[in-house]
């Protein structure tokens, strides 16, 4: 399999530092190995706070190069806190591409529409997620049951009982943390 894009899809809330350093771990540990294997592959995320800024973080501390999406245009208003914001800033500063969606405004559709690019324009898809459907038309779910219909290889962090399992064509691999 020739791998060109990495991206991430999870929650935004990470319920406790156990389950926050859990995912930190898994997800470094993912693109290290898949860095290795594949020198020039780009990490894609819509740097959300969450699963999105840590992945981006990861990526960039590899060395990777990271490409963002903007689900709407005052995407930055969307971070509430001083530190989420300065996150948020470094991680656009330090992007090799930004994608801009069209969208004005925060929106259940600019965030499903943003899930969707990153689910589609990925070779592997990193997903954070409790299993459980999504209350939104955008939530991880949504992204999972896209990642299912397309035939994409996903990795999925269980944050409830903190497994990786591994999504690879018709191959299901249960790795216990």
């Amino acid at each position: 399999m020739f791998m060109h894009r990495i991206g991430i899809v999870g929650h935004r809330f990470i319920p406790d530092d156990n389950v926050l350093r859990y995912v930190t771990q898994e997800i470094t540990s993912i693109l290290d190995g898949f860095c290795g294997l594949y020198p020039d592959l780009i990490a894609l995320s819509a740097i959300a706070e969450g699963a999105d800024t840590i992945f981006a973080e990861a990526a960039l501390a590899l060395g990777m190069p990271l490409e963002i999406i903007r689900p709407y245009q005052s995407y930055h208003s969307d971070f509430s806190t001083v530190s989420a914001r300065n996150r948020y800033s470094t991680l656009c500063a330090a992007s090799c591409r930004e994608i801009v969606l069209s969208h004005t405004s925060r929106s259940d559709e600019a965030y499903k529409n943003a899930m969707n690019l990153v689910v589609t324009q990925s070779d592997l898809l990193v997903v954070v997620w409790d299993g459980y459907p999504a209350m939104a038309i955008c939530g991880t779910s949504h992204a999972v049951d896209d990642a299912v219909r397309l035939n994409k290889s996903w990795i999925h962090l269980n944050v409830v009982d903190l497994t990786v399992t591994h999504h690879f064509a018709n191959e299901i691999i249960e790795v216990p943390c």
